[in-house]
């Protein structure tokens, strides 16, 4: 008799294809009803700089990278765009350098606004770099529960989630207006 743990195809983590480990920790879809919100606000995603093929399936951005093909990287060459909506990677290094990019495309004006998505870890380099740079912040009341590429929920996710709203101009009341369903809608004095 074959037990469950000697069958592969019975081993597969939630989300994944049966017998094929693949253990992406930063591959986390955003659900729907958040990326409407950011499409809203933003008027259309622009630009969408740490995507997939997968994703932009909801996300719909005008132009994407993906990590086949992850050029513009640094901020400077970034496509000027009008929005900019950002699910980066949430893991060490790759999570600062990706808020160090998104930072410097604000800076050089490569798009007017954007919506970054976030664990709200306050106590991350990643997160206070941001938060000194934007002009409202979204704390959700709930934990997200995120997708994989096949459409499946992750399960387990143990932290909170923050958007991050920037504009060049001023602050846009769209922001609050749109992301309030979803928890707190603070703005940094």
């Amino acid at each position: 008799m074959m037990r469950r743990a000697d069958n592969p195809a019975a081993l597969g983590y939630v989300g994944s294809s049966p017998g094929v480990k693949r253990l992406d920790s930063d591959a986390w879809f955003t659900p729907p009803q958040y990326i409407e919100a950011a499409r809203e606000v933003l008027d259309g995603i622009g630009f969408d700089p740490y995507s997939s093929d997968d994703a932009q399936r909801l996300v719909r951005a005008d132009q994407y990278c993906t990590l086949d093909n992850p050029n513009p990287t640094r901020g400077v060459s970034w496509p000027k765009t009008r929005s900019c909506w950002m699910n980066p990677p949430y893991s060490g290094k790759p999570a600062l350098d990706a808020a160090t990019r998104f930072l410097e495309a604000l800076a050089y004006e490569r798009f007017e606004r954007g919506i970054v998505l976030v664990n709200n870890a306050t106590e991350t380099r990643m997160f206070r770099a941001l938060a000194a740079q934007a002009r409202a912040i979204c704390f959700t009341d709930h934990r997200i529960q995120f997708y994989n590429a096949d459409g499946k929920k992750v399960t387990g996710n143990t932290r909170g989630q923050a958007f991050l709203y920037f504009d060049q101009l001023s602050y846009s009341q769209s922001f609050s207006d749109a992301f309030r369903q979803f928890g707190t809608v603070m703005r940094p004095l």
